[in-house]
Parts: C-alpha cells; sequence; structure tokens
C-alpha cells in the first residue's frame, strides 16, 4: 500500500482536513517530508480551493515547488517570487519574477484548486484591491470596438512600454489600425487589426520574424504591472499626505522635506505610466506615499491571497 493509500485511509487525518476549513485555526503536526506532498493533495483534492505555503526562504520555497511540480500539472503550482529585501524590491523588478506574480494572481483570481508557495516577503509585499486587478483586463475578439486613442493610454497606464516594434514581454507598438501588444504573461505577442474602431482579427505573431502564428477567436489582455492604480487614486493619495502633513507633531520643515518630493512626483504623474519615477525616492517615502492610496496595502492572507469577498 502506498502513501496516499495510506492518506484515504486515515480517518483521523481525514477529519482533520474536513474541519481545518471552517476552523478559525487548526494545526497538523508530525508529518514527515515524504508524505507532505501527498497530504498537500489529499487537502486539494477535498478543499478545491487556492492553498498557500509559505517557507522560511527562497531556497526552501524552490525546493517544495520542485517536488510538488514532478506531482500536479504546471496550471496548479505557482509561485509568488519577492527580492528577500524589499526595498531592492521596490527598486528594481525583474521582469521575469513579475511575470509569476501576474501568472500567480491570474490562478488566485479564477479561484480553483492549486498551490501558491510563497516566502514571508511574499506576504509583505503590498499589492492593489484584487477586484480591481480583475477588472484592469480588456477582452479583444473579432467585432469587439475601442478607441485606439483611449487603448493606447490604457495600455500607457497598464505598464506597458511604447516601441517602434514589439521584442519583449511589457512592450506594445502601434502602426495605423495595427496594434502589437506583448502581454507578460503570454509566451508570444498579440496582434490586433482593426477596421476604424473594430477588431477585425486577434493573432498571435513571432516577435523575431514579426509573422502570424495562428488567429485567436478572443484574448483576455491584463496589465503589464501586479499593482493597479488610477490617476484618482493618486490625487486621493496627495490630498491625504497633504493632511498628514498638516496634522504631524514634527517640525514643519521636516515635514515638508520628507513628503515634499513624493508629492511633487504624485502630482505629476497622476497615470500608472509614470509610476516607475517614484524608484527616485527612498523606500520609506514610497511606502508613505503609496499606503495612502485606497486599496495599497500590505496583503491580508484571506483577502488578497486567497481572493475572498
Amino acid at each position: 500500500m502506498n502513501i496516499t493509500e495510506l492518506i484515504k485511509k486515515d480517518k483521523e487525518l481525514n477529519n482533520f482536513i474536513e474541519k481545518a476549513p471552517v476552523e478559525k485555526r487548526s494545526l497538523l503536526t508530525g508529518v514527515n517530508s515524504g508524505a507532505f506532498a501527498a497530504v498537500l493533495m489529499q487537502m486539494l483534492k477535498v478543499w478545491q480551493q487556492p492553498l498557500i505555503l509559505v517557507e522560511d526562504n527562497e531556497e526552501k520555497a524552490q525546493t517544495l515547488l520542485d517536488e510538488l511540480g514532478n506531482l500536479l500539472p504546471d496550471d496548479m503550482v505557482f509561485s509568488f517570487p519577492v527580492d528577500a529585501t524589499i526595498a531592492t524590491q521596490t527598486a528594481i523588478a525583474s521582469p521575469d519574477e513579475l511575470s509569476q506574480r501576474l501568472q500567480t494572481l491570474e490562478f488566485l483570481a479564477e479561484k480553483r484548486a492549486g498551490i501558491v508557495v510563497v516566502t514571508p516577503q511574499a506576504l509583505q509585499y503590498k499589492l492593489s484591491d484584487p477586484r480591481d486587478f480583475t477588472k484592469a483586463k480588456k477582452i479583444f475578439k473579432p467585432e469587439a470596438e475601442f478607441d485606439l486613442d483611449k487603448l493606447t493610454e490604457w495600455l500607457t497606464q497598464a505598464g506597458y512600454r511604447r516601441e517602434s516594434i514589439v521584442a519583449r514581454p511589457g512592450e506594445f507598438a502601434r502602426r495605423g489600425d495595427i496594434l502589437d501588444i506583448y502581454p507578460l504573461d503570454q509566451e508570444n505577442p498579440i496582434r490586433i487589426e482593426f477596421f476604424g474602431d473594430e477588431v477585425d482579427t486577434v493573432k498571435e505573431f513571432d516577435s523575431a520574424t514579426q509573422r502570424s502564428l495562428e488567429e485567436k477567436d478572443s484574448i483576455s489582455i491584463g496589465p503589464a504591472l501586479d499593482r493597479v492604480f488610477s490617476p484618482h487614486n493618486f490625487q486621493e493619495a496627495v490630498e491625504k499626505i497633504k493632511q498628514d502633513m498638516s496634522e504631524s507633531i514634527a517640525e514643519e520643515e521636516s515635514v515638508k522635506n520628507h513628503f515634499v518630493k513624493a508629492i511633487d512626483l504624485l502630482d505629476e504623474s497622476l497615470s500608472l505610466a509614470k509610476l516607475d519615477n517614484l524608484n527616485e525616492l527612498s523606500v520609506s517615502v514610497i511606502d508613505e506615499a503609496l499606503k495612502n492610496i485606497s486599496g495599497y496595502r500590505k496583503p491580508d492572507f484571506n483577502y488578497d491571497f486567497k481572493y475572498k469577498e
């Protein structure tokens, strides 16, 4: 009898698994490393929802990811990579890590069974409201109508860089009625051909040769950022920071020196397109500025990661 069959026959363990979702806190001990993955599989089978596993560090997280990858399909195992130093993560974002985070957020939004392996740093990584993230998508299909100028503005606000030719994830290009977009969660870029304001065709294409590969019935394209804000959010942040400044008990000059650059940048930007300008600031100022934006906060385990309403 193998370990999976033993777990299925363990009444005490299965009783724990059935009750755990409705209990406020549950603790399972005594599971050795050889049975850990099999126990997780049983939990997934019963719960049919995303599980979040927190490992001490990236090395342990990667080891667990590799082990789970041998047991589960690729579309059921995810990671949320964040640099061990949050300050470094804020200043320098790896495109590959950003792509993995976006794929994980997409998976969590679907609320289907699967596992996300994270580190404590991932739990500290600030995210937008998941509902805003879900809404920040557009579905392109033949006969759908879009204002190309507004669509170009949306792409810029959503973190895409405008280029003459699309070559890398996170880029887009517009040539007349043809719009090329390279989403971070897609293997190939997407070419959308318009007839006026109406979508004519949607195709994948090869970024090296620029030749079409496959025509699509429809494609969902989300932001190239894992944190979604609107101009209104930035304006709201400015007003709240100014209020905090006026109520501070610190010396007026010190308060002004600490926040004035953040306010100036938020005032100038007022769009997602210029969010990267904030990297010029110290991390403490970034956090002070952005924590006042509605919906921008450290992830709550049940809300942000499990996407419970």
